[in-house]
């Protein structure tokens, strides 16, 4: 085992808890995924805790100071604790030694342990396994060793933008910016909000070579890779993940690599729902490209779809992902879009496989709305639109998000089609390039002039309409109010009337006469 010193940012509110512990003469450790992260220059989401306290001690414990206490997993040792008036929950488990695994999931028991060695050895991956409590004067720092003997790789903005031109990076943040939102993929709740961080000197154990592996940017199992693959299967998917997801580009160890293909087939046993969990994060990692190229036998199993792509396919819309936004919807959708596309023409095809494709993801288990988006983008014509009209006509029928879903997926296909082939960037990719680009700006004009595109962008509304048909002894249903609004958005649309209430109500009148 080997112990260093080192100088980590946690929560405050992290701090106490940790300080609450020790002074109740139990052991605390930060351990897993936020001292990996940490160490990596990355922002932890979640902050786990390991401890000798039992669930009931620290129930005991906690139940007098200024804490929430949640039933996380009882049963396996986890509480959680959120300080009062903030939201930030940190998960506190007891130190444990998992039983037989049945199920190729979960330990049929377990057993609370009483050291922090027995507690690491049954985690998945040698970076996960690594543990900081604070120094205090029972640890004698200058028998620590220094972390400065290890070059560990600091996530950096180069580095998170490693794979775009910047062109695209400016596309992209473009189309970000006008995600309504619903759609935003940074509408996540600020769950950092009233936190306060602190420099903590800490103390890392390393059991397992955790810190080689960082330093040298490799994902090995703890112990051996067949039996924690056994244990656990989804762990394969994590590992794939985690392939996908950290920076600066992290292999597998051989054995760890070897065991992943020989086991691939006891994923069978893991639920829908969690292997779809992990290929959604596996699909918006930033080397996403690379494991889905490395990967495609576990990718092939869960996802047979793209069993019928040829090497070229795949590689392709595989290649597109590290142009895309990191938005779920679009990156599924450039999954499925050239299969859409190429197979089916006609409108009695394209309905069957827009059929076919939902009832696929929802076998995968895909939520309503990420499968609504997906399909809401794949069914947008393949047709580049040439002018602001029909820009607006797309609009009209498909929406700003999904048309901003649409545009981003177009550029990530052409930029990875180029990447495939220099030799394809001719006169006519040039004019694609230009009119993607151009389609872009005119959105972005479009939005700023308040421009009319849809019914919330019309001069006139159903009440308008209402008082327009009571005036001329007319009754419409709602439906026909609506219909009615529709038809005179796309005259505006098509410069056939302005976007003025008056001239909108003229219009309005003759539909009214005609159909009187």
């Amino acid at each position: 085992m080997h112990s260093y010193v080192l100088s980590l940012k946690i929560p405050e509110i992290l701090k106490e808890i940790l300080v609450i512990l020790e002074q109740q003469k139990f052991e605390a450790f930060i351990i897993g995924g936020c001292v990996r992260d940490s160490l990596l220059g990355l922002e932890p989401k979640d902050w786990d805790i390991t401890t000798n306290a039992t669930p009931s001690q620290i129930r005991e414990i906690f139940i007098h100071k200024d804490f929430y206490i949640y039933e996380i997993a009882p049963q396996h040792g986890t509480l959680g604790l959120s300080k009062i008036g903030t939201h930030l929950v940190f998960e506190i488990t007891t130190y444990r030694i998992d039983g037989k695994y049945s199920d190729c999931r979960r330990p049929n028991e377990i057993f609370f342990a009483t050291n922090l060695k027995i507690d690491v050895s049954r985690r998945d991956f040698s970076i996960n396994a690594l543990a900081c409590n604070l120094i205090h004067t029972k640890i004698k720092k200058e028998k620590l060793e220094s972390l400065d003997t290890y070059i560990l790789p600091k996530n950096t903005q180069e580095e998170q933008t490693h794979s775009c031109p910047q062109r695209l990076i400016q596309f992209i943040e473009s189309i970000n910016s006008r995600y309504i939102d619903t759609m935003k993929s940074t509408q996540i709740y600020k769950k950092y909000k009233n936190i306060n961080f602190v420099e903590c000197e800490m103390c890392l154990h390393d059991y397992f070579g955790g810190i080689e592996d960082l330093a040298n940017k490799t994902i090995a199992c703890v112990g051996n890779p067949y039996i924690r693959f056994q244990e656990d299967a989804l762990r394969i998917m994590r590992c794939i993940r985690f392939h996908s997801t950290l920076p600066f580009g992290f292999s597998i160890h051989k054995k760890t690599y070897n065991a992943l293909f020989a086991l691939t087939p006891f994923l069978k046993n893991i639920s829908k729902e969690r292997i779809c969990e992990e290929f959604s994060r596996l699909i918006l990692g930033r080397y996403a490209f690379h494991t889905m190229i490395y990967y495609r036998k576990i990718i092939d199993y869960i996802f047979p779809l793209f069993d019928s792509f040829d090497k070229q396919r795949f590689c392709h819309v595989s290649l597109a992902l590290q142009y895309a936004p990191k938005i779920l919807s679009v990156r599924l959708a450039i999954l499925l879009y050239p299969f859409f596309k190429e197979n089916f023409i006609d409108n009695k095809s394209v309905k069957q496989y827009y059929k076919t494709c939902e009832i696929y993801l929802k076998t995968l288990r895909f939520s309503k709305k990420t499968i609504k988006e997906t399909l809401d983008i794949i069914a947008v014509p393949n047709i580049l639109p040439h002018n602001k009209i029909k820009l607006k006509t797309l609009l009209f029928h498909h929406g700003i998000n999904t048309i901003n879903s649409w545009l981003a997926l177009r550029m990530a296909l052409f930029y990875a089609n180029k990447d495939l082939d220099e030799s394809l960037l001719q006169h006519h990719e040039e004019y694609e390039l230009f009119l993607l680009e151009s389609i872009n700006e005119w959105i972005s004009v479009i939005l700023e002039k308040k421009e009319c595109y849809c019914l919330h962008t019309l001069l006139l509304n159903g009440k308008d309409l209402l008082m327009l048909c009571k005036e001329n002894g007319v009754t419409l249903k709602g439906e026909e109010i609506g219909k009615m609004l529709e038809i005179l958005v796309l005259r505006v649309i098509h410069d056939k009337c302005k976007n003025e209430k008056n001239q909108l109500l003229h219009e309005a009148q003759k539909l009214l006469a005609i159909k009187s």
